[in-house]
Parts: structure tokens; C-alpha cells; sequence
């Protein structure tokens, strides 16, 4: 008899969820709804052993029979439209981070065995604090992403406990590491040195809190496992802030090129949050977790995982994820 435990994840093929799977598949079942035109090479090593479900989140019966064909003990909802500041599409932000969060609780009670649901939110959702942001803060988003993210998490926990249903949600402020999507901070500048190209920048003034993803998983694992915790939302993230010279300069250092950062080649995005800062004590409190790999050691991670998959085509420098 399998005594496995069943994990079902949405936007599995992305960033975060296929480090999630990476680190998941041989311990439970696993199974991963994704649209058909999703990329799965983040987790080609996985896919033998994990179960497929194709299908679109805005479609009800869609997410509806994966569940209630796979019958999972623990869900996280990662799929979300516009983590690419390029995603302009407003009606099919609203379609999928609204509209697709709502369909995917709302099917979680087709599965009898479910303990609970993992939602991943976003720091977007705060907009711009002058402070350290805490999750009781006023939510503020300052663009059509944010303000989506902020609507799901709230729709969300109301109809799970509308529905009797546990839901955990992470706002994860920023993150870097292995196989992250080409437009990203960290994976353009790497990849630019990596092909001897010049690397364009704002003036790069602006504050951020960066986390390597494998210490991300370790606080959704961490999240399965603390079976008490119940209705919470926590922030997730480093606790320190950096401007974004300091993260570039360092990935120039441990790249060893002559080339210089373009501070200054790009203008700031529109509604560009300077200051973001999240405060993390509320899950260091509840879940006991801290980042327990260090900047460096992820940066280098980092590095280290791009120059060794510099030539390849499907995924990483093709950009197609």
C-alpha cells in the first residue's frame, strides 16, 4: 500500500515550483497542473516520476477534475500571470491570479484527503511602505500585478474558510537562484557576462531583499509539516535590504570580467518601488525558519548552475518558460 503523501502543485514548470518539485518528487506523490504551452525542462528529471495534468485555471472543471482525480494531501498554488513586468495582459491578470485563485479553492474540496492549501502571494501586493512591512499592513499595490496578487489572497482565504479549508499564503519579496526566467535580475546579468555583452541597468538605487530559493522551500516544507498553523499569511524573504548595486557588483566580482555595469543605460519602470523591506518576524515565530543558506553560498549556487548550462537552447537562454 502507498503511504506516500500527495502534493499538488499549479505552475509547477516555473521557477519556483520546479525547485519545489526538485526537492519533493522521490519523498511524495506529485502531481502538476500546467497549461499546455508550458515548458517543462525545469523539471525533465522529475517528470518520470510525477503525473501531468494539462489544463487552465480560468477553466473550472479544468483544475476540478485534477484534483478530484489525484486526490492531493497538500496543494500550492503557484501559477500566476505578470511576474514578467512584460505581461500587460490586465483582462488575463484579472482571469488568472483572480478568477484561477477562486477556481482553485473552490475545487480543493473535491479532495477528500486535503490538510491544506500553500498560496503563493507577492510583496507586490503591499505597494510602497516607507518601513519595514508587516503582513497586518494596509495593502497598497501600485500596479495591475499587485493589485490581482492582493484580490487573490484575499478571495482565497475567505473562501477557504468560507469552505473549512486550511490556507497558508507566502508573500515572497525577492528571490534568486538556479533556472530563473531570462528578464530576471540576477539571470540577465549572469547570462549577459556569461556571452561577453554589455550589461544594461536603471541607476540601481533602489532597495530590495533578496533570498535564494532553496531557502523559499525550505519554509514551504516547513509549511507542511507544522500541521497547526492555520489561516496565516507570512512574509518571506532575507530580513535585510540591499540596494541594487550591491547584488550586481557582486555577481561582477565572482564573474571575473573587465566589463562595467551600465548604471544608468535604463530609466526606472513605471511605479518602480524604491523601499521595499519585509519584516519576517512572524515566520521565524510560527514556523522557526531562517534563511539557512547564505547570500554568498546561493549566489555562487547561482553562477556556478548558469555556466554550466550556458549552451542550452530549450530553456535557459532561449527564455522560453
Amino acid at each position: 500500500m502507498n503511504t506516500k503523501k500527495r502534493i499538488f502543485i499549479t505552475g509547477g514548470t516555473g521557477f519556483i515550483g520546479s525547485h519545489l518539485i526538485n526537492r519533493v518528487y522521490q519523498e511524495y506523490e506529485v502531481a502538476v497542473f500546467s497549461r499546455n504551452t508550458s515548458n517543462p525542462w525545469r523539471i525533465k528529471e522529475a517528470l518520470p516520476h510525477i503525473q501531468l495534468f494539462r489544463g487552465d485555471l480560468p477553466v473550472f472543471n479544468d483544475i476540478k477534475h485534477a484534483i478530484e482525480t489525484f486526490q492531493p494531501h497538500i496543494i500550492f498554488h503557484f501559477a500566476a500571470y505578470g511576474v514578467n513586468s512584460k505581461g500587460n495582459d490586465y483582462l488575463e491578470a484579472i482571469q488568472t491570479n483572480i478568477q484561477g485563485t477562486a477556481h482553485l479553492i473552490y475545487a480543493a474540496q473535491y479532495s477528500d484527503n486535503l490538510e491544506k492549501v500553500i498560496n503563493l502571494g507577492s510583496s507586490s501586493e503591499y505597494g510602497e511602505k516607507a518601513e519595514a512591512i508587516t503582513e497586518e499592513m494596509l495593502l497598497k499595490p501600485v500596479d495591475i500585478y499587485g493589485s490581482t496578487k492582493a484580490s487573490a489572497t484575499l478571495i482565497a482565504h475567505q473562501l477557504a474558510t468560507q469552505l473549512g479549508i486550511n490556507c497558508i499564503t507566502f508573500r515572497p519579496f525577492n528571490l534568486f537562484g538556479e533556472g530563473e526566467e531570462s528578464h530576471k535580475l540576477f539571470s540577465y546579468v549572469i547570462q549577459q557576462l556569461l556571452q561577453d555583452k554589455e550589461v544594461l541597468l536603471t541607476p540601481c538605487e533602489q532597495v530590495r531583499d533578496y533570498c535564494y530559493i532553496q531557502n523559499i522551500i525550505d519554509a514551504f516544507l516547513l509549511a507542511i509539516h507544522h500541521t497547526e498553523i492555520s489561516d496565516e499569511i507570512f512574509n518571506i524573504g532575507s530580513g535585510e535590504v540591499y540596494p541594487l548595486r550591491f547584488f550586481v557588483d557582486s555577481i561582477f566580482t565572482h564573474m571575473e570580467t573587465d566589463l562595467k555595469p551600465q548604471y544608468g543605460a535604463l530609466k526606472y519602470r513605471e511605479n518602480e518601488r524604491m523601499t521595499p523591506q519585509a519584516d519576517i518576524s512572524k515566520v521565524k515565530r510560527l514556523l522557526q525558519w531562517k534563511p539557512a543558506i547564505s547570500f554568498e553560498e546561493g549566489m555562487l549556487r547561482t553562477i556556478n548552475w548558469y555556466k554550466q548550462h550556458k549552451d542550452d537552447k530549450q530553456g535557459v537562454l532561449s527564455n522560453d518558460n
